[in-house]
C-alpha cells in the first residue's frame, strides 16, 4: 500500500521543478567544460604559459576578449589573494608602477565570486555560478509577472545561457545576473505597495549593489536605463494611492544599494579624476556597428562562422566579431514579434520593443538616433553598441515569456502564427544576404552560413506549426523542446572551440619570480599582459583601464605619442 505525500510537500515540489530545470539546462550546456571535452581556463593561453595546446572540436575562439584571462582571471586572482590573507584590496603592485586595485573596477577586487579565482579553472566555476545566477533570477522575474511556468523555465534557460554569457565573459559579463535580480525587486516592490505591505526594497538594495561591485560600469550605466523605463511602467500602472509608497520603496532600495557599493563608488569616483580613461574619454559613444553584425546580433548568430574562425585579422568578419558583444536567437525573434501583439502587460511590451529598438538605433545608426540618444550624460563615454547587449537580451527574452505565455494558455490565432513566422523568414533570408555580402569570398564561411540559416530557418518553421496546430500536452513539449535547443547549440558552440587539452608549463614565470628581486619584467611574450599579477611578479606591462595618468604621460613621453597605455 502506497501513500500519497501530503498536498504542501507536492506543492514544494512543484514550485523547486522550474528553478531545478533551469538549472539542469545550464550545466548540460557547458557539458564540454564540466566532462573535460575542452579546457575553458584561459591561463594557457591567455597567459602564455602554455607548453601545447590540442586543438579545437571547431575552429576559431571560446570567446572574443581576451580580457577574460588579462583583468577577470590575472588581476582578479590578486585581489582574491590579498582578501583572503585579510588585506583590503587597495592596491596592485604588480603592474606598470603600481595603482589602486579597487578603485580600478574592472578588477572586481570587492565582488565575492572573484575569490573564486583562487581555484584550478576558479573562472570557468565563476562563469557557472553567475549563469544560474541569471537564469534563476530571470525564471522568478517573470513569474511575479504570472507567465506560465513552462514559459518562465524557457525564460529562464535562455538568459542563463545568454549571448553575452557564450561569448565575452570578461567583465562585462558579471553584473548580468543582477540586472533581473533588481527587477524582481522593482516587482515585489511594486506588489507590497499595492497591498499597503512593509518591506521589498531589500532585493533592490543587495541585487544594487553587486551590479555595481561586479565592477564593469558600462554594462551596468546602460542596462539601468532598462530598469528605469520597467520602474516607470510600474509606477503608471499603479493606483494613485500607491504611488507615493511604491516611489519610497524604489528610492529605500536604490539608496541603500549605493550605500553598499559605496567602499567600490568612492574610491573609483576619485580615480577617476587622476586617470586616464583611454578611448572612453574620446567619443567612443558615437560608434556604431557595421551592417554586417545585424545577421550575428539577431538570430543567426554563427553566419559569419565561429568566433574568429575566419577571414584576417584586420578583415570585416575580424571587424564584426571585435565590436559585437552578444546575440538573440531565431527562436527568440520569432517570439518578439508575436510577443508585439499581446493584450497582457500590454504596457510592459511596448517598453520591451521601445528598448530594443533604442538599442538597434543607436548600436546601428541611423546617426540621428545616435546623436540624440548620445544628448544623455555619460552615454558618449560608453561602448554602447557592446555593452547595450545584456539588456538587449534580457528585454528580448522577457518579451518572449510573455509571447509564450499566450501561446500556451491559446491566447494568439493562427494568422497570427503564419504573419510572424513570414516576418521572421524573411528577416532570416535578408541577414543571410547581408552575411554573404560581409563574407565576400572568405573560405569557410559558406557552410557555415547555410547551416546557420538553415537551423534558423527550421526552428521558426517547427515553433509555428507547433502553436498554430498542436494542442494539450503536446503544445508545450514541443515548443520547449524546440526552443530550448535552440538555445543550447546556439550557447555551446564557442564552448567546442575551446582547446581540447592545454598543457601549462609556468617554470619560467616562477624562475623569474624567484630572481628578478625589485626589479620589473618587461615581455611580449611568454608571459600574458597582467600575469604578473597572476603569478605575483612585478611587470612593468599592463592592460586596463583606466589607468593613472602620470603613467600613460610618461610611456608617451618616453616612447612615443602613438603608443596605447592601456594595452602597454
Amino acid at each position: 500500500m502506497t501513500t500519497e505525500p501530503p498536498p504542501s510537500t507536492r506543492l514544494r515540489f512543484r514550485h523547486a521543478m522550474g528553478p531545478a530545470l533551469v538549472i539542469v539546462a545550464i550545466v548540460c550546456a557547458n557539458a564540454a567544460y564540466i566532462f573535460r571535452l575542452t579546457d575553458p581556463d584561459p591561463l594557457g593561453p591567455r597567459g602564455g604559459v602554455a607548453a601545447s595546446i590540442e586543438p579545437s572540436r571547431l575552429p576559431g575562439q571560446r570567446t572574443i576578449d581576451p580580457n577574460n584571462g588579462f583583468l577577470t582571471q590575472a588581476v582578479g586572482r590578486e585581489a582574491a589573494r590579498q582578501v583572503v590573507h585579510g588585506h583590503a584590496p587597495l592596491w596592485n603592485s604588480f603592474e606598470g608602477v603600481g595603482w589602486p586595485l579597487v578603485a580600478s573596477p574592472q578588477s572586481a577586487a570587492l565582488f565575492p565570486p572573484t575569490l573564486l579565482n583562487l581555484l584550478p579553472n576558479g573562472l570557468f566555476f565563476e562563469t557557472l555560478l553567475l549563469e544560474c545566477i541569471a537564469g534563476l533570477a530571470s525564471y522568478s522575474l517573470v513569474r511575479r509577472l504570472r507567465v506560465h511556468p513552462v514559459a518562465a523555465v524557457i525564460v529562464g534557460v535562455a538568459f542563463g545561457l545568454n549571448g553575452t554569457f557564450a561569448w565575452l565573459q570578461n567583465g562585462a559579463m558579471l553584473p548580468i545576473a543582477f540586472v533581473p535580480l533588481i527587477l524582481l525587486g522593482v516587482e515585489r516592490a511594486w506588489e507590497r505597495a499595492a497591498t499597503n505591505r512593509r518591506g521589498g526594497w531589500v532585493t533592490i538594495a543587495v541585487a544594487s549593489a553587486l551590479a555595481v561591485i561586479a565592477g564593469f560600469p558600462e554594462t551596468v550605466y546602460i542596462s539601468g536605463f532598462l530598469i528605469a523605463v520597467w520602474t516607470v511602467w510600474r509606477f503608471a500602472v499603479s493606483a494613485r494611492e500607491h504611488r507615493a509608497r511604491f516611489v519610497g520603496k524604489i528610492v529605500a532600495g536604490v539608496s541603500a544599494g549605493l550605500l553598499l557599493a559605496a567602499p567600490l563608488i568612492l574610491p573609483f569616483a576619485d580615480y577617476l579624476r587622476h586617470a586616464d580613461a583611454g578611448l572612453h574619454a574620446s567619443g567612443i559613444g558615437n560608434r556604431t556597428l557595421d551592417v554586417a553584425a545585424l545577421p550575428t546580433t539577431f538570430g543567426l548568430p554563427y553566419a559569419l562562422g565561429p568566433i574568429f574562425a575566419f577571414g584576417s585579422q584586420t578583415g570585416p568578419i575580424a571587424q564584426v566579431w571585435g565590436n559585437v558583444g552578444g546575440f538573440v536567437s531565431a527562436s527568440v525573434v520569432l517570439l518578439m514579434v508575436v510577443g508585439l501583439f499581446g493584450t497582457r502587460h500590454r504596457g510592459l511590451r511596448f517598453v520591451l520593443a521601445g528598448w530594443i529598438a533604442v538599442c538597434a538605433g543607436k548600436s546601428f545608426g541611423p546617426r540621428f538616433v545616435v546623436a540624440t540618444v548620445n544628448l544623455i550624460p555619460g552615454m558618449t563615454s560608453v561602448a554602447f553598441y557592446r555593452y547595450m547587449t545584456p539588456s538587449l537580451e534580457l528585454a528580448a527574452i522577457v518579451l518572449s515569456g510573455l509571447a509564450l505565455d499566450d501561446i500556451l494558455r491559446h491566447r494568439v490565432r493562427r494568422p497570427l502564427f503564419v504573419i510572424a513566422g513570414a516576418a521572421t523568414l524573411t528577416w532570416i533570408w535578408l541577414a543571410h544576404r547581408v552575411a554573404v555580402n560581409a563574407a565576400g569570398h572568405t573560405p569557410g564561411v559558406p557552410r557555415y552560413l547555410n547551416l546557420a540559416t538553415f537551423e534558423a530557418a527550421a526552428v521558426v518553421a517547427v515553433i509555428v506549426a507547433s502553436a498554430g496546430w498542436l494542442r494539450g500536452r503536446a503544445l508545450p513539449i514541443a515548443i520547449s523542446a524546440v526552443i530550448i535547443a535552440d538555445v543550447l547549440v546556439m550557447f555551446a558552440i564557442p564552448t567546442l572551440s575551446a582547446p581540447r587539452r592545454v598543457t601549462v608549463d609556468a617554470a619560467s614565470a616562477w624562475w623569474l619570480g624567484a630572481h628578478a628581486g625589485v626589479q620589473r619584467y618587461f615581455t611580449f611574450g611568454p608571459i600574458g599582459p597582467n600575469y604578473g599579477s597572476y603569478f605575483g611578479i612585478a611587470s612593468a606591462a599592463a592592460n586596463d583601464v583606466p589607468l593613472p595618468k602620470p603613467w600613460s604621460r610618461w610611456l608617451r613621453r618616453s616612447l612615443g605619442p602613438h603608443v596605447d597605455a592601456g594595452a602597454f
